[in-house]
């Protein structure tokens, strides 16, 4: 997926998306209880110059290129190539 606005703000697709005022995503994933996905979940952030995710405080955390991150770390820089972002666990 090519991203090109930022912040690029990602979450879980509530049952009613409209109604909740603290969810504004620009990409919503489907996901079934037990959830895997938070409403406000990660961003992809353009930080000091380089692209970067940070968790947005989600309960299950975010696995950027094979290392989890959580809503307390800093931004982490993606690679220039390829990269796998999982929101959640695997």
């Amino acid at each position: 997926m090519v991203v090109n606005k930022f912040p690029f703000k990602v979450g879980r697709l509530g049952s009613r998306p409209s109604s909740d005022v603290l969810s504004s995503n620009d990409l919503y994933l489907q996901d079934d209880q037990p959830y895997n996905v938070s409403r406000n979940h990660f961003s992809i952030n353009i930080v000091n110059g380089n692209v970067c995710v940070m968790d947005r405080g989600s309960t299950m955390g975010t696995i950027v290129n094979a290392k989890k991150i959580d809503g307390d770390m800093p931004p982490v820089p993606l690679d220039k190539q390829k990269n796998e972002i999982i929101a959640g666990t695997p």
